[in-house]
Formats: structure tokens, C-alpha cells, sequence
């Protein structure tokens, strides 16, 4: 009878692993799913966004990321929505040789209006964009009132805005709580913004390897470094460690993916309670060079949580190590709203390790996004 209840404790456990590892999967294969989505909203492209989003259904498994999931389906159509609204706009829109105040010192005037397309001339160059690729000033100011003239335009108008790079993400709470939508819609808006997906050429990073190939990686990574992880019982070793990990997983290219994935997977555990932030943040920002993965919300969590404490200069310089990348990712992808919250935290633990640089740049980038601000106010 003990024998029987062994065995069966030991088959529990087993099932249990595997439960998890397929539950750490599925979630790192659904992330991946909706920071697509959201990338292909943010460049105007509904039909590669559902695509995502069959993608993001398949790997859903709790209420949560199925509640998510049905946000962005309503998003995809309020989107296809803003697409048809503005094609009807210029076609049914007479408005050749008409100038319009881009600023107070900068007009342009429309030479042309089609379903599918404006072209417009400043500065005596005539550019064309497609209806995909107007910028929310320009819409702003082409549409007019009609931009807040029913419940359906406020919907399609603040989706625009909520998704676009370059949108107000203000007006589209305005925009969407004027049309009434639901306190579930609302929470899109909270969400951190993603950079439009553009596809440059093909993605060479490597596929995430399946759990089998992952368990035969950690084994082989057991193996490799068992005297280091027996040794890492310390802060420094376990970031040296860690640092020793990532390196091999990024630059050995006889490793196999699911040995690539093992080391870091072993570099996050670590790091994983250590009270420097930077080591995490590394490991992350390195696993998303190699692999077909998503790790900027993590990374943006794991910086803004932190606290540049005035008194403690070595934790300012971890934290502006962190800081200082992610600032510059934010600046390079539009992700403004994220900037704004993580300048102040940067130019403090700058101020503080003395760290010149990251500073100019912080308060650089705080000016700029002042500046844009005022602009957009007074257009």
C-alpha cells in the first residue's frame, strides 16, 4: 500500500511538471500572440492582427486572457471600422487645392483625394500616404468636427488614437467614455503602448524550442556549469553566473535552441532575488535577441517598480543601467506614454551615480515630450 501511494505521489509530481512547463509555454506563446495584435493595430493592419489573434486563442487558457482576448477582437473591428470611415471620408470629400494649418508657421494643401489614398504638397514637394499611414494631427485636422460628432466616430476615432504610435492616448479615454464604452474596453488604454510591426525582412531569431527540447537543454546546462551553480552563493556569483549564461546562449552557435533557452532560464533563476534590477533586465533583453519573443512589458515593469533611493548611490547606478536602455527602446519605438513615466526615475538615479550622460539625455527627451504636448494642445 505505501509502495502504491509512493508511485502515485511520483506520478502526481511528474504530471504536475509537465502541467507547468506546458502552463509556461502556453503563456509565453500567448504574450507573444497579443504583443502582435497590438503591434499590427498600431501600424493599421486589422487583417494581420486577427491573424495574431486566432494565435493568441489558441494558447489562451484562464479568464483573464480570454477577457483580453474578446477587448481586442472589438479593437480589430473598431480599427476596420476607422479604416472604411476615413476611405469614405476621401472619396466622398471634395476638398482639392484646399490649404490647411499643419501649425502657425507650417501649411500644406491637398492636391489630391482618394479612397485609398491623400496626397498632399508643403514645402513644394507633393507627398502621397496612404489611408493607413495618416498621422492622427493630419486626420485630426482633415476630418474636423466629424472626429466627435456621434458615438460611432468617438468609437472608431478613439481606437485610432489609442492605438497609433503617435496617438493621444488622453483623447482616446475622452473619445471612447463619450461613446460609452465599457469599463472593459477602458483598460486597452492602460495597457502599454506597442510599436507598429513593419516587416523589414525575415526574423532570423530562433523559434521558442518545445518543453522536451527545454528539459534536454537544462540537462545539458546542469551538466556544463553544476559546479558554478553549486558555487553561486552569492550576489556577485550568481550575476557572474548569469552573465556567463547569456553570453554562451547568445554567441555558441553549436548550442541547440532548447540548450539556448536553458541558460537562460537558468540566468532568470539566478538573478531572480537579488535586489539589483539590471542583471534581470539583461537576461530579458538578451532572450528576446535570440528568440521569437516579446519581453519589453516585463522589462518596463521590472524598471518602473523600482526606486532610485538618493542615499544609496550603487542601487542608482544599477537602476540607471536598466533606465538608461530602456528609455532609448522607448524613444526608438514611439512609446511615449511608457517614456514619460520612466524619465523621472532615470534622471534621478542619474543625478545621483553621476552619470552625465543618461541625464542630458533624460532631460532631453523630457523637453521633447513637453514640447510635443503644447504642440498638440494648441493645434
Amino acid at each position: 500500500m505505501q509502495l502504491c501511494n509512493k508511485m502515485l505521489s511520483m506520478l502526481f509530481a511528474v504530471v504536475a511538471i509537465c502541467l507547468t512547463s506546458v502552463a509556461f509555454a502556453n503563456v509565453e506563446a500567448y504574450n507573444n500572440a497579443v504583443e502582435d495584435v497590438r503591434g499590427y493595430l498600431a501600424g493599421m493592419n486589422p487583417e494581420m492582427a486577427r491573424a495574431s489573434l486566432k494565435d493568441a486563442l489558441k494558447h489562451a487558457t484562464d479568464r483573464y486572457q480570454k477577457t483580453e482576448i474578446a477587448r481586442l477582437e472589438e479593437c480589430i473591428y473598431l480599427i476596420e471600422d476607422y479604416l472604411n470611415v476615413m476611405s469614405n471620408f476621401c472619396a466622398n470629400n471634395a476638398l482639392d487645392d484646399k490649404e490647411i494649418k499643419l501649425s502657425e508657421t507650417d501649411f500644406a494643401k491637398i492636391v489630391e483625394m482618394k479612397k485609398d489614398r491623400v496626397t498632399v504638397r508643403a514645402q513644394g514637394v507633393n507627398k502621397t500616404y496612404q489611408i493607413n499611414q495618416l498621422s492622427p494631427k493630419f486626420v485630426r485636422i482633415l476630418v474636423g468636427k466629424s472626429y466627435n460628432a456621434n458615438k460611432d466616430n468617438q468609437a472608431v476615432f478613439g481606437a485610432f488614437e489609442a492605438f497609433h504610435p503617435k496617438g493621444d492616448r488622453a483623447l482616446a479615454e475622452k473619445l471612447w467614455k463619450a461613446a460609452g464604452m465599457s469599463s472593459q474596453m477602458m483598460e486597452e488604454l492602460d495597457v502599454p503602448r506597442v510599436p507598429p510591426i513593419i516587416q523589414r525582412g525575415p526574423d532570423k531569431r530562433l523559434s521558442i524550442p518545445t518543453d522536451e527540447e527545454v528539459a534536454k537543454g537544462m540537462e545539458f546546462v546542469n551538466n556544463k556549469f553544476a559546479k558554478f551553480i553549486d558555487n553561486a552563493d552569492t550576489p556577485q556569483a550568481k550575476i557572474k553566473l548569469s552573465n556567463q549564461l547569456i553570453q554562451m546562449a547568445a554567441k555558441n552557435k553549436a548550442m541547440t535552441p532548447g540548450q539556448k533557452m536553458a541558460c537562460f532560464k537558468e540566468a532568470e533563476k539566478q538573478v531572480k532575488d537579488i535586489l539589483q534590477i539590471s542583471p534581470r533586465y539583461d537576461v530579458l533583453e538578451q532572450k528576446e535577441k535570440v528568440f521569437k519573443t516579446r519581453t519589453f512589458r516585463q522589462r518596463y515593469e521590472l524598471v518602473s517598480a523600482a526606486n532610485a533611493d538618493p542615499s544609496d548611490p550603487d542601487a542608482c547606478k544599477d537602476i540607471a543601467a536598466a533606465a538608461g536602455k530602456l528609455l532609448f527602446e522607448c524613444g526608438e519605438t514611439n512609446r511615449f506614454d511608457e517614456a514619460k513615466k520612466i524619465i523621472p526615475l532615470a534622471k534621478t538615479a542619474a543625478q545621483v551615480c553621476g552619470n552625465s550622460k543618461l541625464f542630458k539625455y533624460a532631460d532631453q527627451a523630457e523637453k521633447y515630450l513637453e514640447a510635443q504636448e503644447k504642440k498638440n494642445a494648441a493645434d
